[in-house]
């Protein structure tokens, strides 16, 4: 048996990309897409859609399909804004989904609103902190209290000590030798 390999033996390496697929090879997704997309259009009350599942269960493959189901329709205007929570997944939730909500509907899509108006906007959230009142009120421990208090005290003692029998008090007597 022969162990060397050449360079037209070597396997070839097929990687399976993370990414929305195009097609339903099974048509599952697609029934969903569709349901997804006649429900869109037909519920005038439906504001938000979302779909649970775990991942690799195919979530943006049916939303890529229920978006390209719903530019089908020409007699209604749709646009389609999805939400990477993993792309953000380390910033503040509320304020990186209004930030990729805004960058979404800034023009060329027709909301009636300057790109200006937008940024000032997106400028005012991003801004935004909480404003409060702190009031602090200075106060001493107990060690700082004892130290003012001796500090006061400190000229009366060096009065004191100017004096002579402070002096004498103080000095060590001369030892008498009999």
């Amino acid at each position: 048996m022969d162990t060397k390999t050449s360079a037209d033996e070597m396997p070839v390496l097929n990687f399976i990309r993370d990414v929305p697929a195009t097609k339903d090879a099974f048509g599952s997704h697609s029934r969903i897409a569709k349901a997804l997309a006649t429900a869109i259009h037909t519920q005038k009350d439906l504001k938000v859609v979302g779909l649970l599942g775990p991942w690799g269960s195919g979530k943006s493959t049916v939303v890529k399909l229920a978006q390209a189901e719903l530019e089908k329709a020409e007699s209604v205007e749709t646009h389609v804004f999805t939400y990477d929570a993993w792309l953000h997944q380390s910033d503040p939730p509320r304020r990186s989904f209004l930030e990729t909500l805004i960058k979404f509907l800034l023009p060329p899509r027709k909301t009636g609103l300057s790109r200006e108006k937008w940024q000032a906007r997106l400028d005012e959230l991003n801004g935004r902190v909480e404003e409060s009142d702190t009031i602090s009120t200075p106060t001493l421990t107990g060690t700082g209290r004892a130290a003012v208090f001796l500090l006061l005290l400190l000229p009366f003692g060096m009065q004191f000590i100017s004096h002579e029998w402070i002096k004498d008090l103080i000095t060590p007597p001369t030892p008498v030798y009999v």
